[in-house]
C-alpha cells in the first residue's frame, strides 16, 4: 500500500490523518518537528511518525504528502516534496511566495500539486451553482463571521497563523470562500472595501471587512467578513428576479423559494454529515474528504481539472488588493 505522509500535525494535520485513515483507508505516516505533537499523534492514531521530512523517507517510500504546516512554511516544504517526486496536496497558502517556481518545479518533475479549496468541495455550493448555472444579473449578501478566539479554543489565538498579519484570520476567510463565489457568480473585475477594528485583540491587522463585489454577468454581492461574531455566523441570501435562495451554513438550512407552494423549501440533501464536535455547526468534514478524493483523483487521471496553484495566484491577487 503507497505511503502517504501528514506533514505538520496540530488541528488540521489530525483532520487529514483520521480522514485518510478512516475513510479512505491510507497507510499514513506523520511528520511534525514538535516532539510532543509527534507522542500525542502516534499515540491517537497508532502511526509512525518522524521529526522530519528525511528521517520519513529513510524509513518509508512517500507517494504523496499533505502539507498542513502554518502557511508561512509551505514553499520550503512543498519545494522538498516536489524535488523528491512526492505528489503534495497543501493546504491554503494566503501568500503567494514562490507559487510560480513551484508549479514550474511540479510540471518538470511530472507530480500533482494540489491545493485545497474546501468549500468547492460543499454539497450545498454544488447545488448553488446547478441551479444557477447560465444565470446572469443575481445578487448576493453574504456574511462569515466568528470570534477568533473560538476558532481554537484549545490554544491561544496568539499562538497560531492568524495571529500573523501575513496570514491573518479575515485573509484566511477570504482565501476560503471567494474561490466558490467567484465559481458561482463569475471572476471578480471590480471590489470596494471598508476595514475597520472592532474587537480588542492583541492583533495588528483590522478584523472586521465591508465589500461590495462586482462579478463578470452583471453579478454583484455585498460580503461581510469578521472575526467577531458570537456564536459563528454564516448567512447567506441569494436574490434574483426567480429566484430566492437563503442558506445558513449546513444542508438543512438552506432553502429556496417555490413560486408554486408559496414556500421557502429544502432541497433534501442525502449525503450522510461527517462532524468534529469541536468546530462550528457549519464547519463540516465532508468537504475535507471530499478534496482529498480530488487529489487521488488528480494523480489518476492529471487531465481532470480542479482549483489549483494558477487559479489561487489570480484569489490572492484580488485579496492583496483588497488589504492594500
Amino acid at each position: 500500500m503507497e505511503t502517504i505522509a501528514v506533514i505538520g500535525l496540530g488541528s488540521m494535520g489530525k483532520r487529514r490523518i483520521r480522514l485518510l485513515k478512516n475513510q479512505l483507508g491510507k497507510k499514513v505516516i506523520g511528520i511534525d518537528t514538535n516532539i510532543e505533537r509527534l507522542t500525542e499523534v502516534t499515540e491517537i492514531f497508532h502511526i509512525p511518525c518522524y521529526s522530519s521530512i528525511e528521517l520519513a523517507l529513510n524509513n518509508h517510500n512517500i507517494f504523496a504528502a499533505v502539507v498542513s504546516t502554518s502557511p508561512l512554511s509551505h514553499a520550503t516544504i512543498i519545494h522538498t516534496l516536489l524535488d523528491k517526486k512526492i505528489h503534495v496536496f497543501s493546504e491554503i497558502n494566503l501568500t503567494t511566495e514562490h507559487y510560480n517556481e513551484l508549479i514550474e518545479l511540479a510540471y518538470k518533475k511530472q507530480c500533482i500539486l494540489f491545493l485545497s479549496s474546501t468549500m468547492l468541495y460543499r454539497q450545498e455550493v454544488s447545488y448553488i451553482s446547478d441551479i444557477t448555472r447560465g444565470s446572469q444579473n443575481m445578487n448576493y449578501s453574504y456574511h462569515i463571521g466568528q470570534y477568533l478566539p473560538d476558532w481554537h479554543p484549545w490554544e491561544s489565538y496568539k499562538n497560531f497563523f492568524v495571529a500573523n498579519s501575513k496570514t491573518n484570520a479575515c485573509r484566511e476567510i477570504l482565501a476560503i470562500e471567494l474561490p466558490w463565489l467567484q465559481a458561482v457568480f463569475g471572476d471578480i473585475t471590480d471590489c470596494k472595501i471598508v476595514r475597520k477594528k472592532t474587537t480588542s485583540l492583541e492583533l495588528d491587522y483590522l478584523d472586521t471587512y465591508f465589500i461590495i463585489l462586482e462579478h463578470t454577468k452583471n453579478n454583484h454581492g455585498s460580503f461581510i467578513v469578521d472575526i467577531t461574531c458570537r456564536p459563528a455566523v454564516h448567512s447567506f441570501t441569494l436574490f434574483s428576479e426567480n429566484l430566492l435562495l437563503q442558506w445558513n451554513g449546513t444542508p438543512e438550512t438552506l432553502l429556496v423559494y417555490n413560486p408554486i407552494t408559496c414556500q421557502m423549501e429544502n432541497p433534501h440533501f442525502t449525503e450522510k454529515i461527517i462532524k468534529d464536535p469541536h468546530y462550528a455547526d457549519n464547519i463540516l468534514e465532508n468537504d475535507y474528504l471530499e478534496e482529498l478524493k480530488a487529489f487521488f483523483d488528480k494523480i489518476e487521471h492529471p487531465l481532470h481539472q480542479y482549483y489549483n496553484f494558477e487559479d489561487d495566484l489570480k484569489t490572492l491577487t484580488i485579496i492583496d488588493k483588497m488589504e492594500s
